[in-house]
This record gives C-alpha cells, structure tokens and sequence, in this order.
C-alpha cells in the first residue's frame, strides 16, 4: 500500500511509525489523479486550526468524491502534536479499514 503524501506532512507507516515527509507531488495534480482513480482519502481538520477553517470541508468534499473528512475537536493544525492519541487513532483506523 502507498500513502500519498500532497504537502510536506507527517506520515504514518503500516506499522505505526510517524516521520516527517516531503511532498510528493503538488496538490493538484495529486487531486486530479486521487479523484479520477476514485481512491479512498483521509483529510484530518483540527477544529482549533489557526490556518484552515471547518469550511474546508465543502472544498474537499467537492475535489475528492471517497474523502473521509474528520473535523478533530480541540485540533489545531498540528494534529500529530496538539491531539496525538486521536491522530494516531485516526489514521490507524482508516488504514485498516483499507486493509479489509
């Protein structure tokens, strides 16, 4: 399985471990390229971003028809570092649910 990674991020492998990524390619062409495979796509919002607001949702869920869209309570935009047990419950539940 690969993870795609649109903007420098962090990353979390099969296994469990987080490292800090470089992107991958730019975001619109990964978005193009998601939608027209019709992939399944996680996007994680922090409620409390200081960068992105909920409204972001609308937008994704338009560009990216299988986005499982998760506003994070009490979230900022560093997820991995202002709610790390949720993120990391987060995305190992949507992996696994890839894996079934």
């Amino acid at each position: 399985m690969r993870l795609l990674v649109l903007k420098t991020a962090w990353l979390m492998d099969t296994v469990g471990n987080i490292r800090w990524t470089p992107a991958d390619v730019e975001a619109s062409s990964a978005i193009a390229e998601l939608r027209d495979r019709d992939l399944p796509v996680l996007t994680l919002l922090g409620a409390e971003s200081e960068i992105l607001s909920p409204s972001q949702e609308k937008t994704t869920r338009q560009a990216l028809p299988r986005v499982d869209f998760r506003l994070v309570p009490e979230g900022r935009h560093d997820l991995q570092n202002t709610v790390p047990d949720a993120f990391v419950s987060l995305v190992r539940s949507f992996v696994s649910g890839l894996q079934k």
